[in-house]
């Protein structure tokens, strides 16, 4: 006998927590190994550094640059870069 499945829901909150904790746990400044590829994952080797978009992110070209496209809000997105600018942390 199976064990019923999870609702998407609780996956996706899942997902959210472990995305978040990553985030927590990486090193400020990290840079990507090569601009083509996303981040590694703190320990892995073949794991990339994914966040989840919220409602209302939107694309920016820089952490000073005007506002860009909303992102469809819980859209997963590779991590390319880290970037703290003025006490903030920039993906």
């Amino acid at each position: 006998m199976r064990p019923p499945k999870a609702p998407k829901a609780h996956l996706a909150i899942a997902i959210a927590v472990a995305l978040a904790a990553m985030a927590i746990a990486a090193p400020e400044g990290a840079l990507a190994q090569d601009a083509a590829r996303p981040l590694i994952m703190e320990g892995k080797k073949t794991l990339y550094q994914r966040v989840i978009s919220h409602p209302g992110a939107l694309v920016r070209e820089s952490p000073d640059g005007a506002p860009g496209q909303p992102v469809k809000p819980f859209t997963v997105l590779y991590v390319y870069e880290r970037r703290d600018v003025n006490g903030r942390l920039w993906f």
